[in-house]
């Protein structure tokens, strides 16, 4: 017995040296200059080293919640990428959880053990074959620019991708500088349809289930005119359509109030609202709040939620967005041409200035920088 508690405390020792040796790695290690698939063969070492060392794939014995599992792992990633890692959802494997990610339009799975202390990047088989190299996708050459009196500016977006809030930070000090010199716009991508396979492939919660769970997991479903409407959104899951409500509410704002209103709105909701859409008390009264800073009536609102004008200005978004064929949050197009050049505020202004046929003395103006967002980059789609 002497003997085997010895042998117990030597491993643990080695242990914690193999962790601190990594954790010392960790430190000298760049990560926000890595892509994701460099971060995640480095986690998956660091995480196979502990795995042979440790006896089992719970050695604490303690077992976490899955949310608090998914939580863990995105707050993780998020600190090594800089955000824009998205949970899409956790299930359960038995000895331990598969946590798929977004991130950069991928979905990705990884593997945390039950107490939430080590996690893989994935499971791979191993084979003699040799790994083919990730191909990158040559950048589009950017569109000829239609030029027009009055540019038309569209963001699309979903109002709770990270990438879509980013874009609308980085559209804003443009919108403020130019004013009613263009006719801007936020396009809110749903899809909000009578079609039951276009709603029922329209969410990360409904992959891989039958029609009619998917459409219950991604979708609100509405009246209109005796016909089945659903109204969907790529966060949404099933008994929690918050992502679709939200999109009603700022597109009720646009339709009904002036630019300055709807942005005032949208400024305050994406930088305090979004985070607390958890708690349900403290989302509510957020909404309120922004709203009222914004001289918005909130049951004028809760009228045009409720009567269906915001489901038919949703739909019109929606086929606009089908028309353009916009897959990803956020899009930027000025007068129907996809913007292809930088993700940065005076980047944008400029697209939109190259698109007058008279640019106005405000494009020569420089532009307020974009608020601060850890998502700059994101995208969701």
């Amino acid at each position: 017995m002497a003997e085997e508690h010895h042998e117990e405390h030597e491993t643990k020792e080695e242990i914690k040296t193999e962790i601190k040796e990594h954790e010392k790695l960790e430190d000298k290690i760049d990560f926000k200059k890595l892509n994701f698939w460099m971060l995640a063969s480095i986690v998956l070492a660091i995480a196979l080293i502990v795995m042979f060392l440790v006896p089992g794939l719970n050695p604490t014995g303690k077992v976490v919640s899955d949310e608090e599992a998914g939580t863990s792992v995105i707050d993780f990633l998020n600190s090594k990428v800089g955000g824009g890692v998205e949970l899409v959802g956790v299930e359960d494997k038995g000895d331990i959880y598969e946590v798929n990610v977004l991130y950069q339009e991928m979905t990705i799975p990884v593997y945390i053990t039950k107490d939430g202390k080590y996690f893989v990047q994935g499971i791979e088989e191993i084979t003699d074959e040799p790994v083919e190299p990730i191909q990158q996708q040559d950048t589009p050459e950017p569109a000829d620019m239609p030029k027009t009196n009055i540019p038309i500016v569209e963001l699309f977006v979903w109002s709770f991708c990270p990438g879509g809030v980013s874009g609308e930070n980085t559209l804003f000090p443009a919108i403020d500088l130019l004013g009613d010199t263009i006719n801007s716009k936020v396009v809110f991508i749903g899809p909000v349809t009578k079609d039951k396979a276009r709603a029922a492939s329209s969410c990360f919660a409904g992959r891989g289930k039958e029609e009619a769970d998917a459409i219950n997991a991604c979708c609100a479903t509405y009246d209109l005119d005796g016909e089945e409407v659903y109204s969907c959104a790529l966060h949404n899951q099933e008994g929690n359509y918050e992502e679709s409500y939200e999109s009603a509410r700022q597109a009720c704002i646009m339709d009904n109030y002036d630019s300055e209103s709807f942005w005032t709105y949208l400024n305050e909701y994406n930088s305090k609202c979004l985070a607390s859409r958890n708690d349900e008390a403290a989302y509510t009264a957020c909404i309120d709040s922004a709203m009222e800073n914004a001289g918005v009536d909130k049951n004028k609102i809760n009228t045009c939620m409720e009567d269906g004008t915001a489901i038919e200005l949703l739909m019109e978004d929606s086929d606009r967005s089908a028309q353009l064929d916009v897959h990803a949050s956020p899009s930027l197009y000025i007068n129907g041409v996809a913007f292809n050049g930088g993700r940065s505020a005076s980047a944008w202004k400029q697209g939109i200035c190259d698109a007058f046929n008279e640019a106005p003395e405000e494009c020569g103006e420089e532009v307020a920088a974009a608020a601060s967002n850890t998502n700059s980059n994101a995208q969701c789609g």
